[in-house]
């Protein structure tokens, strides 16, 4: 848990990433994927994201 980023940052994060997906699925709707560099971006934020989410205790 000592290692985890701030609520404040994470909260910030998780914003960006929700505006992120939110484009991704705007094309989806389009029928449009992401182009590769997209999609590679938001699956390693995806996972940074989930990585300080999930806590080992």
């Amino acid at each position: 848990k000592a290692t985890r980023p701030k609520a404040e940052d994470m909260a910030a994060i998780v914003e960006d990433l929700i505006k992120l997906l939110d484009s991704a699925g705007n094309g989806l709707r389009r029928r449009h994927y992401p182009s590769t560099a997209e999609s590679k971006k938001l699956a390693n934020l995806l996972r940074a994201v989930a990585d300080n989410f999930d806590v080992q205790e």
